[in-house]
């Protein structure tokens, strides 16, 4: 997970995201290939354990970018309603999955889960190719644009600030001077 928190700024998370898919699809695609013993369900599962990482955590943060972009261009928070539609969408996933993969495996024969690896290698696929559709770089300089108006705004009003502290310095020192003299 960290080495996901860190990368992310660097290369972008549309990148990566991509990157765990074609790598969870080569998963998959390996499963297909596999024979028998111990050492392919530990390559599987370590060679599964980086696009787990990445999938687990950047479509949430990309779900939260959009729901800001959102926000700044239509001044209404609505994270909420994207969140629940991610869940809905991952829920409806699930479901899907577990009817089309249990009935694929319901001969339980070698090849009917060779199916199904091959299955999932192909939803992979599928999901980097929509994923390829996500104007990452639209929504980050949505979301960079409010944040330089925001700096601005808290410019002026700093300025404003210190031109108020000012004159009442100087007000100070005019009235300090009067009571002085009198």
């Amino acid at each position: 997970y960290p080495a996901v928190n860190k990368l992310a700024p660097k290369l972008g998370k549309k990148k990566i995201v991509v990157t765990g898919f074609f790598a969870y699809a080569a998963v998959f695609l390996i499963t297909v290939f596999c024979g028998e013993g111990m050492i392919w369900g530990y390559l599987i599962a370590v060679m599964a354990g980086v696009p787990m990482a990445i999938l687990g955590i950047l479509p949430q943060a990309v779900v939260a970018d959009i729901a800001e972009a959102d926000f700044v261009e239509t001044g209404e928070k609505r994270n909420g309603m994207f969140f629940a539609a991610r869940t809905f969408a991952m829920k409806m996933g699930q479901a899907l999955a577990l009817l089309a993969f249990t009935s694929i495996t319901v001969s339980q024969t070698e090849f009917s889960y060779r199916v199904t690896a091959i299955v999932a290698t192909v939803c992979c696929l599928i999901g980097a190719i929509f994923f390829l559709f996500y104007n990452e770089k639209l929504v980050m300089e949505t979301i960079g644009k409010a944040a330089e108006t925001e700096k601005n705004a808290d410019e002026t009003a700093e300025e404003g600030a210190a031109e108020t502290a000012e004159k009442d310095t100087v007000s100070c020192e005019k009235q300090s001077a009067e009571e002085a003299e009198k």
